[in-house]
């Protein structure tokens, strides 16, 4: 196959051969055209590689949760109105992320794990992203024990809560077994806050109640912090990605469909994943990529103020899956 695509190139594969950087240098055509027949064997393989802006985006999300709401909102062109995630459960924030493919894409968020190994590596994985979009830089920030704060000079605005999230506010302990982090032994104890989400997001004041995208993997806990976010404190995510796992498919449908009816429908179930869509228009933008590139115009929350067009809004629910 290779071979063919050369040939249809109408590339002298000798020439090439004999010295790739001069002949691509020469022949940007034929570069061009390999690159994308690679890109597209790559894809096939492994269904996580995405060509965005001239950057190749790998999916980092457990299930390929990322990518399936990536071709969601490139298909439909419908995108949330305000960019911005809240990861519960974030872990490190790179491998088996929900968000980090997502800051890649200029969007904001908040990052929420109740131990301070994987909020410390979250902080590093995530400049990294955020560096890489738009070069932002970050900016000194005194950080308090309860919410750890980094603020972008830039487009972006990450925040991250060192905080498990529950029905009361209290102190507990928590297994770190899943800490991989020097100096915490695996399967042991470690005391940390818990929050309502309620006492959670008073700290938090700007996100908007229509943000982007909730996600939640907090095991059995997970259906009572869906719960609190979209019953109790009516937050109305344009998505929602909710780990089954410890839990059930009908405990979770009973939050999303019986308590809320009419207001999110099941898109897809990706793995352990559940991702359900909002059926409110007015949390959504139409004719828009997933890639956040409005103007900075020197607010952190960039993706809260689009400088873009006023979106135009349909009625009705998402277009069905293909």
């Amino acid at each position: 196959p290779l071979r063919a695509s050369l040939r249809n190139t109408g590339a002298d594969v000798g020439k090439l051969l004999a010295n790739p950087g001069e002949y691509f240098q020469q022949n940007p055509q034929v570069y061009s055209k390999l690159h994308n027949y690679v890109v597209s064997v790559l894809e096939q393989v492994s269904g996580r590689l995405h060509v965005i802006e001239n950057s190749v985006v790998v999916d980092v999300s457990t299930d390929k949760e990322f990518t399936f709401l990536y071709k969601y909102m490139e298909r439909t062109k419908r995108r949330p109105k305000n960019l911005f995630i809240i990861d519960i459960g974030s872990a490190e924030g790179v491998l088996g992320s929900n968000s980090f493919n997502l800051f890649q894409l200029g969007w904001s968020g908040l990052l929420v794990d109740p131990f301070r190994a994987h909020i410390e590596k979250a902080r590093r994985a995530t400049a990294i992203a955020a560096f890489a979009f738009r070069g932002a830089t970050p900016k000194a920030h005194g950080a308090n024990t309860a919410s750890l704060l980094d603020e972008f000079e830039g487009c972006q605005h990450i925040e991250f809560e060192r905080v498990a999230l529950g029905p009361r506010d209290e102190n507990v302990n928590m297994s770190t077994s899943e800490v991989t982090a020097d100096r915490i032994l695996k399967g042991s104890e470690q005391a940390v806050t818990m929050n309502t989400v309620k006492t959670m997001m008073s700290r938090h004041p700007k996100i908007p109640k229509d943000f982007g995208i909730l996600s939640i993997d907090a095991g059995s806990h997970s259906w009572d912090i869906l719960k609190q976010f979209l019953i109790q404190e009516k937050y109305q995510p344009a998505f929602v990605v909710v780990e089954w796992l410890g839990l059930s498919i009908p405990k979770v449908m009973d939050v999303m469909e019986e308590k809320m009816p009419g207001r999110y429908t099941l898109l897809a179930t990706v793995g352990f994943n559940m991702i359900f869509g909002s059926l409110d228009p007015r949390v959504m933008e139409y004719g828009s990529s997933v890639l956040d590139t409005t103007p900075c115009h020197g607010n952190p929350f960039s993706a809260f103020q689009s400088g873009a067009p006023p979106p135009v809004h349909h009625d009705g629910p998402p277009p069905p899956i293909p």
